[in-house]
């Protein structure tokens, strides 16, 4: 009902569609982060939180959920923690056209806010810098997944620096343009963003090897810093296989406790947790 309130009521089953997708449950962590960066920049600490800054944070969460529609699709992956993706559900035109929706709508939200036209100008450029970075991130990705083979762990961040670190940038940085305070922080929000984006990437494809993950084959993935860093420190028949598994070898057939088990034993996972808390520890100091 309050996304209603603030977007109109929906109007047509597209329409319906993106507002179920943006209402299902996930952390919210990029709306969070637009209202805490608004509430630590402002002027009058103690002052209500305006009811503008509600549009900000709902913008915030249409690009996200859009950019999980149009990931979900590019990946060819048909569930999201243990759910149908929405392509899965209602098809690839439907999803496709969803996702353009939240995005639109994004930018409508933005651009409906009573805020001074200067103000309002750096809002919408954050979110365009945004979404071209983060493109180019997923288009790197799709190269790499065109033409597989194994990557260093510094092209990995490299990526997760384009296609995690911008949804990031433009959440805290919405925030603090709403302010009237982007140019003083910009600079360490960058930073921050940056750092907590590949943290955040590199806990998630610990994640995705965990017990938790259970024992699938292993036939396909994204570039993942823990498999890089594994075959940074493999030799003989273990870096055979991880190089085979970069490179999606139809034959190479493998399953995630078998490759949990390498990782473990060539303390790549211990390496990678140092890498996480060094990104971490950047992300705070930043600020």
């Amino acid at each position: 009902e309050s996304i209603d309130e603030i977007m109109g009521a929906a109007d047509g089953h597209v329409e319906e569609v993106a507002r179920d997708w943006l209402a299902k449950d996930g952390k919210r962590w990029r709306p969070f982060l637009t209202v805490a960066a608004f509430q630590a920049v402002r002027d009058d600490q103690d002052a209500s939180m305006p009811e503008e800054i509600k549009k900000i944070a709902l913008a915030v969460e249409c690009f996200h959920k859009a950019s999980l529609i149009h990931d979900d699709i590019e990946d060819e992956d048909h569930e999201r923690y243990g759910e149908a993706t929405l392509h899965a559900r209602e098809g690839l035109a439907v999803a496709l056209n969803a996702g353009d929706l939240l995005i639109g709508e994004g930018y409508r939200l933005v651009g409906e806010c009573k805020v001074d036209a200067e103000i309002k100008a750096q809002m919408l450029q954050v979110a365009a810098e945004g979404q071209r970075e983060l493109c180019r991130g997923q288009g790197a990705e799709l190269t790499w997944a065109h033409d597989p083979k194994p990557l260093k762990t510094t092209q990995v961040i490299k990526i997760f620096e384009q296609k995690t670190a911008p949804a990031f940038g433009v959440a805290l940085k919405l925030g603090a343009a709403f302010a009237g305070k982007l140019p003083e922080v910009e600079e360490a929000l960058d930073a921050y963003s940056n750092a907590l984006g590949v943290a955040y990437q590199i806990r998630d494809d610990m994640d995705d090897l965990s017990e938790d993950a259970g024992d699938n084959k292993l036939e396909t993935f994204r570039p993942s810093v823990l498999l890089a860093k594994a075959l940074e420190l493999a030799k003989g028949e273990d870096k055979a296989v991880l190089t085979r598994l970069w490179s999606h070898d139809a034959d190479c057939d493998i399953f995630r406790s078998a490759v949990r088990e390498m990782i473990h034993n060539l303390e790549a996972d211990e390496k990678c947790l140092l890498l996480l808390e060094t990104y971490k520890e950047t992300a705070i100091r930043s600020l």
